[in-house]
């Protein structure tokens, strides 16, 4: 079995660090607020929303392998800064389909 794709076929997490008072977040605070409650939903994704000023908003995607019994995997992250809505879902439907 190829342990990289063992990694990217288990998607464990998605992580959203945005900054709550900056206009350039608008497009992911947006998405987030209009799909929330479809991502929660999905059992095996958890869904992390991390609020902090004075930052790029960036989405960290945690893929595991169920191949060890310690938590191990990979961790990718994605400056989503000045991103509208329309271009964050082009990147989630990316990385939960593991095409980046």
């Amino acid at each position: 079995m190829n342990l990289a794709k063992s990694y990217v076929k288990n998607l464990k997490e998605l992580r959203f660090i945005i900054n709550p008072k900056c206009d350039k977040s608008l497009g992911v605070r947006t998405w987030i607020n209009n799909n929330f409650n479809t991502h929660s939903k999905n059992i095996n994704t958890q869904f992390i929303i991390r609020e902090c000023e004075d930052i790029d908003s960036v989405l960290l995607a945690r893929f595991g392998n169920n191949l060890f019994i310690l938590e191990k995997g990979i961790e990718k992250k994605y400056i989503v800064t000045s991103c509208s809505e329309n271009e964050i879902q082009e990147l989630v439907s990316k990385v939960k389909n593991c095409e980046i």
